[in-house]
């Protein structure tokens, strides 16, 4: 096997063999620490132009399947694992990590210390590095490393260029896509909505021709700020509108009422981070992947924070007083990761209908 190199722009070098394509990558580094859902992790759209590193040992048992893609295409740089399953075995094993990899030209590299690795990160937050071949000199690989910019316009590069549709007969959803999960449309249809997807440059008359009784801004990649202007929009649509912001989207809906972002010291990127509902204590384990937090004091007077991180105690969901607007930071639709927060789509589909109620008695009355 070929002897691969992971860079850090730090000067650290981990040695390894590699695994998918043969080629190199420089990018974002993240962690995550999901022990199960690789396969959805690595086409999640959210980790766009980014070396995803898992801490959880072994990767690659089961394989690769036809059901659980987030997206037709990886989203993902490269793949940095401990160990690749050498023999992955499930009933529905199609390929094998291995692979799909190469399919996709992706590289990875195994053997790496994760443990090690995520000691770094979580000392000195995100950092640039680099995929190699073994064979140039280490200062070179780290000169052209130190060099890279990082890409800014990732929801650009996700997100759909054409509006479509996943039909139904029930309410009417417009879903703006900013990195867009299969599972979010899996949850919306599985309540029979009618459901039109469009891009993340979506114009306001573009939206109002739609008519919709409520609209859904998806999670996705990068910095809220590259993409604020989103945020005109946002605020110029119908205050009757019930709106509901995942991730990235709930990151842009308090942006567009006023709220401030800063970096999180701690990114949330895990299935296993514990939420807790400020009104009653409870505490529910989530999936997470986000980077950025809202500042507590930035938010209007109006705005209420129903969820927090249990650690940090940064907010993870909030709502507004009077207008039909829900924001949760973290992935609801849960895959992969624990189906405790499904409840979130229900609640929206009774604010969708509270709405479309008093606007029938407004018509009536």
């Amino acid at each position: 096997m070929v002897k691969r190199l992971l860079v850090l722009e730090d000067g650290t070098v981990f040695e390894g063999t590699g695994f998918g394509a043969d080629t190199y990558v420089s990018g974002e580094l993240v962690l995550n620490s999901a022990m199960t859902g690789y396969q959805e992790l690595i086409t999640d759209q959210s980790y766009k132009g980014q070396i995803l590193a898992f801490t959880f040992p072994v990767i690659g048992t089961t394989g690769i399947n036809r059901d659980d893609y987030e997206s037709i295409f990886p989203g993902c740089l490269a793949v940095v694992v401990h160990q690749l399953a050498s023999h992955p075995s499930n009933w529905r094993k199609q390929l094998s990590l291995d692979a799909y990899l190469k399919k996709h030209n992706i590289p990875g590299i195994q053997g790496v210390d994760t443990r090690k690795l995520a000691k770094i990160v979580t000392e000195h937050g995100s950092m640039k590095a680099t995929v190699v071949n073994e064979g140039d000199a280490i200062e070179h690989i780290l000169d052209q490393l130190r060099a890279t910019v990082l890409p800014f316009d990732q929801v650009r590069q996700v997100s759909t260029k054409t509006p479509y549709a996943a039909p139904g007969f029930g309410k009417s959803i417009v879903l703006i896509d900013l990195g867009l999960r299969h599972s979010v449309l899996r949850q919306l249809i599985a309540r029979g909505c009618n459901v039109t997807v469009v891009p993340y440059s979506v114009k306001l008359k573009e939206l109002k021709d739609l008519q919709p009784d409520a609209i859904i801004l998806s999670s996705g990649p990068g910095n809220p700020h590259h993409i604020d202007s989103i945020c005109q929009v946002i605020d110029n649509i119908d205050p009757h509108i019930p709106i509901m912001g995942i991730g990235l989207g709930a990151e842009l809906l308090a942006l567009a009422h006023g709220g401030s972002l800063t970096k999180l010291k701690s990114p949330h990127r895990g299935l296993n981070i514990p939420v807790k509902e400020v009104a009653t204590g409870k505490v529910e384990i989530t999936s997470q992947n986000h980077q950025y937090n809202i500042e507590r004091d930035t938010l209007p007077r109006d705005f209420l924070i129903t969820h927090e991180e249990l650690h940090d105690h940064s907010i993870e969901a909030f709502r507004h007083r009077y207008l039909p607007l829900i924001g949760v930071l973290y992935h609801i639709e849960s895959s992969p990761g624990p189906r405790e927060s499904l409840y979130f789509y229900d609640e929206f589909m009774d604010l969708i209908e509270s709405k479309s109620d008093e606007r029938r008695e407004e018509i009536w009355s």
